[in-house]
């Protein structure tokens, strides 16, 4: 708003709401998005700028944005949980042969049973990660192995 020369009681005049809806985006950095456009036109702003996704390019940043607000952190809560469930998914496929293929047959079936796409959200990352590993245990099952060295005996004289 500083960057458009608009303070919150022009921007709730022009959007036809109280200061106070104003005060409660400013403040949590939540606004319905019907009203973006809007804000955006009367800012002069892209949404992206408006949203913080892209940087204003003719004013630098006077405040820090909010990157830690409750529902991001709890976001980044959820983001942590998934990266270390895949990382300790593939361990336990790695360390236990023919796993990767059970894994695969059961959450396939648990995913028809419970009407959830296998190949989406959280449950088709860990598929790809069982994918990925019965892929590399198939490779080196069908790798040539190699031959046993040649024992070489010294002949007596």
């Amino acid at each position: 708003m500083k960057r458009a020369s608009v303070n919150a009681t022009t921007l709730a005049d022009a959007m036809d709401v109280s200061d106070t809806a104003v005060g409660k985006w400013i403040e949590t950095g939540k606004i319905a998005r019907d009203r973006i456009v809007g804000i955006c036109k009367v800012l002069g702003c892209s949404s992206d700028e408006l949203l913080g996704i892209a940087e204003i390019a003719d004013e630098p940043r006077s405040e820090p944005v909010k990157l830690f607000t409750k529902e991001r952190r709890a976001d980044d809560h959820v983001v942590a949980l998934q990266l270390a469930f895949e990382s300790l998914l593939k361990v336990v496929l790695q360390r236990t042969r023919g796993s990767a293929a059970e894994f695969l047959a059961e959450s396939e079936e648990n995913a028809r049973a419970y009407r959830f796409s296998d190949t989406q959200g959280f449950l088709g990352r860990a598929a790809g990660i069982a994918i990925e590993v019965r892929d590399i245990e198939a490779a080196e099952a069908q790798a040539p192995q190699p031959a046993d060295p040649v024992k070489r005996t010294k002949r007596g004289k």
